[in-house]
């Protein structure tokens, strides 16, 4: 069998393989997000990463020694992971970033299972993208350790050492719940001008009231 060949079974097997991960995920209705979830995923996923990167060395050697269409087509493939990723990455961090204050990534379906699943009010909007998350959740997967609500509809999720008017990013309460679910019982309870703190996510929640800096503080802050 010629490198070609090898190299396109690869390909294929690593397409089949990551089509066979993303389908169980999707069942578990997380997506792609629920991967880590899934105990066998990560076996599996490095075990497609073997096979990519042999398939990649038997790519070159047939484009070197063979010079077939085939060849080049397999290369190509092996090398769209690497550049389609990015691209996607950037893209999605550019949408988050214009993304329309109302715009809701969830499915209708998907939020009325939320509102049963937690007993949430039916006047509480969890789809609309008007609350603030510090960026180190969002981009670093930070735990939030801090929930200010900070009157008139503004929500405030803060990760370590984040600060209200840091870099962050416009969220949902939707999308809060699924990146933790203790802050289900603050968007019902925690009044306007008050914050939940905790030093981990293991500790219990402490209620404050909250004191909106003067702007002397806000001076020296910037």
């Amino acid at each position: 069998m010629n490198a070609t060949k090898i190299s396109c079974i690869l390909a294929l097997t690593a397409i089949i393989l990551f089509i066979i991960v993303v389908a169980f995920s999707e069942k578990g209705d997380a997506g792609l997000s629920g991967l880590s979830d899934l105990k066998w995923v990560l076996p599996l996923l490095l075990v497609i990463a073997i096979i990519v990167i042999v398939g990649f060395i038997f790519s070159i050697t047939a484009i070197i020694k063979e010079r077939t269409v085939l060849s080049w087509i397999c290369f190509i493939i092996y090398l769209l992971p690497v550049t389609i990723i990015p691209v996607i990455n950037y893209l999605q961090k550019k949408a988050s970033y214009a993304a329309p204050q109302y715009d809701s990534p969830q499915s209708q379906k998907r939020r009325e299972k939320m509102y049963e699943n937690y007993n949430l009010p039916d006047s509480l909007d969890i789809s609309v993208r008007n609350k603030f998350v510090s960026a180190n959740i969002v981009d670093d997967h930070y735990p939030i350790l801090s929930v200010v609500n900070y009157g008139d509809g503004f929500w405030y999720f803060l990760g370590q050492e984040a600060q209200i008017g840091g870099h962050s990013r416009f969220t949902s309460f939707a999308a809060m719940i699924e990146s933790d679910k203790s802050v289900v019982p603050l968007l019902t309870t925690l009044p306007a001008m008050h914050y939940a703190t905790r030093k981990d996510t293991k500790s219990p929640w402490v209620i404050g009231e909250y004191h909106r800096p003067s702007a002397a503080n806000e001076e020296d802050n910037k």
